[in-house]
């Protein structure tokens, strides 16, 4: 990050003056057309150092609403995995994360803008981005106390364990996964508005997969819109709740994380996908797996 695009109070202050002055003349512009890319360096310049509107916290407020009524009462987890034997394990774990990115695809149904997209972009997205959503379920579910991505000795992380060793996973291949959902819980401290707000921003993140066959699509204007007004949204919020100089750093580790669970999940899914294709049972493989993998 370059440092001119750290600004002092005052110079934050004017910005902010300037920014009332130009919507009292024009009352029919909109924050949510300023381009935001996701990317390694974030241009401050054109994000809007606003406080939320009033229009911004309905959003908020009903993402969360529905975010919480999707996982917010779920309590299943890796522990209903069956771990008996190779073949068994990878067959209901591909039907688990089916049902947890079911929940996914439900939360994006009352997503206006998504389900505005063309509908072969739409599932092309799903298809390449949804299986690294998978981390924000678990951090939105993960417990200091009997998880799976603990490091105690209880049902769910002996299951977990189980899981990794009956499928020849390498020694750090659990580390790892269990290393990224607890630094996902550390940053987000599992607040619902940042994980639904960020299932999002990655879903219409085109390149997430780093999958080089991904299909073009057909309109990367309206994707790259909708995340441009997402990641507004999320930096709003932020500031909001954390004040702009915190918001900045924060909105740095964020970015960071996201490079994280791509590169993290890449190594996952290719595991995964060499176990299936290796076993001969794919086609006992939960459908939407059978799709991802």
């Amino acid at each position: 990050m370059r440092k001119d695009f750290l600004l002092t109070e005052d110079e934050l202050q004017q910005r902010r003056q300037k920014k009332r002055q130009e919507q009292n003349t024009d009352l029919t512009s909109s924050t949510n057309d300023l381009p935001i890319v996701i990317s390694d360096e974030i241009n401050l310049n054109n994000i809007a150092f606003d406080t939320l509107s009033i229009d911004d916290w309905i959003t908020i407020e009903n993402l969360r609403s529905v975010f919480d009524s999707i996982f917010g009462n779920d309590t299943v987890q890796c522990a209903c995995v069956d771990v008996s034997d190779r073949n068994s394990a990878l067959i209901s774990w591909s039907h688990f994360i089916q049902k947890v990115l079911l929940r996914f695809i439900d939360l994006f149904r009352h997503v206006k803008e998504f389900q505005e997209l063309d509908l072969d972009d739409r599932l092309n997205l799903v298809k390449c981005n949804i299986f690294s959503l998978m981390v924000l379920s678990k951090c939105a579910h993960y417990s200091s106390e009997n998880d799976c991505c603990s490091s105690d000795d209880n049902e769910m992380a002996t299951n977990h364990r189980r899981f990794f060793m009956l499928c020849g996973a390498p020694n750090n291949l659990r580390d790892m996964f269990v290393n990224l959902v607890l630094s996902l819980v550390n940053i987000t401290e599992q607040d619902p508005v940042i994980l639904s707000l960020l299932s999002i921003i990655l879903i219409v993140l085109p390149g997430l997969s780093m999958n080089e066959n991904q299909p073009l699509l057909k309109d990367p204007l309206a994707i790259t819109r909708v995340q441009s007004q997402y990641a507004q949204l999320l930096w709003n919020y932020l500031v909001s709740k954390l004040g702009d100089e915190e918001a900045c750093r924060y909105f740095i580790r964020l970015l960071n994380m996201i490079l994280q669970i791509q590169s993290d999940v890449q190594i996952l899914r290719d595991f995964l996908r060499h176990q299936y294709m290796s076993s001969n049972i794919v086609d006992e493989m939960a459908t939407l797996m059978q799709t991802i993998l």
